[in-house]
């Protein structure tokens, strides 16, 4: 796979997330959505071609809320990213504050559907991408 000179707007925002002052104690509360991976939005897509107990079925394929801070979160278990990057406020996640306005989305069916299906997690996702973008940028 590549990486164009622009990168998609969500792949954009993990990026814009690496250059945040790495002084910065403060959480990171913006974005706060509901995150897939590309790989499982693209499983998602062909599911229904394989198997017709979803055919005319609506799927909504989603891992999980994500905010800044969660990325963050993410990013600082990268080895190589440890230390050089902001940390933010790693409680943020847990917090009240954060419960009450993190979006949530129900997919309990879809699971069912695509066959309890496990979706790649923010760690795992987030990774992938930052391995691919500095291998690709010579970074």
């Amino acid at each position: 796979s590549q990486v164009g000179e622009t990168l998609n707007t969500s792949n954009q925002v993990l990026v814009n997330a690496l250059s945040i002052d790495p002084k910065t104690t403060e959480a990171q509360k913006e974005h706060s959505a509901s995150y897939v991976d590309v790989r499982d939005v693209a499983f998602a897509h062909v599911a229904p071609l394989n198997s017709t107990s979803i055919n005319n079925k609506r799927i909504m394929p989603s891992s999980g809320p994500f905010c800044i801070q969660s990325i963050l979160d993410s990013l600082n278990k990268i080895s190589f990213l440890k230390g050089k990057i902001a940390v933010g406020d790693p409680t943020y996640c847990d917090s009240e504050e954060y419960q009450k306005v993190m979006h949530v989305s129900d997919n309990t069916e879809t699971v069912k559907l695509l066959g309890d299906f496990k979706f790649i997690n923010l760690d795992q996702s987030t990774a992938d991408i930052v391995e691919q973008y500095y291998r690709v940028n010579n970074l």
